[in-house]
């Protein structure tokens, strides 16, 4: 569980003319692996991802949020994935309790893999292409592809999209590669021993997003 409140301030705390929190405008989009593998994990960030949106809703700052879930359910069948499209903080609750091991497949989620550039694309999609919004997505997984052409496609799309994404997920891997390729961080899913702590990354985001309301104002 979060300690900490979401302070805005982190980035321009030496600025006068700072914006305030409801001039602030992005939005984040959950990219969660719901393979077998993540059955240690799952719980602890679900917790996260509702005090995180909680969090958000006390905040003040105009940000919105998503999820997409993704797995296989049969070998060599592709990848299944659910959209929960943007919306309030609040409103996310739902969709981030009804998140279960399982519940579109059991097989890896390898991002970072040819087959999961759709995945990428749907993660994409949610956001409004015509809102000149900041965007993040926040991948956690604890599988990764090794593809280097796809993961060199991956991050061009994330580039061309202008979206910054920070990673939950398996160390010295692609998750690092993209995130520092965006401008994102890092975090060691497995370091976490089914126990996540998104203190650190609510501040990274915290931090994304008061700087982009300051190159954006």
């Amino acid at each position: 569980m979060y300690k900490r409140q979401l302070d805005v301030r982190l980035v321009s705390r030496e600025q006068e003319n700072a914006p305030a929190a409801s001039q602030i405008e992005a939005d984040i989009v959950f990219l969660v692996d719901t393979s077998g593998s993540m059955s240690k994990e799952l719980q602890g960030v679900k917790a996260s991802c509702l005090e995180f949106a909680k969090v958000l809703t006390q905040s003040g700052i105009d940000c919105r949020l998503g999820l997409v879930d993704f797995a296989i359910k049969r070998v060599f069948s592709g990848y299944e994935t659910e959209v929960f499209p943007l919306c309030e903080p609040e409103q996310l609750k739902k969709a981030i309790k009804i998140l279960r091991i399982g519940r579109l497949g059991t097989s890896g989620c390898y991002i970072g893999k040819q087959d999961t550039l759709p995945v990428i694309q749907t993660v994409l999609n949610v956001f409004e292409q015509d809102k000149p919004r900041g965007r993040i997505v926040i991948l956690i997984s604890d599988e990764v592809g090794n593809d280097v052409k796809a993961i060199a496609e991956i991050e061009r799309m994330l580039i061309a999209s202008e979206v910054t994404l920070h990673a939950l997920g398996v160390n010295n891997s692609c998750h690092e590669r993209l995130a520092k390729a965006t401008g994102g961080r890092f975090w060691d899913i497995h370091a976490s021993r089914g126990r996540i702590d998104f203190s650190s990354l609510l501040d990274a985001i915290a931090t994304e997003i008061t700087n982009m309301a300051l190159r954006n104002g």
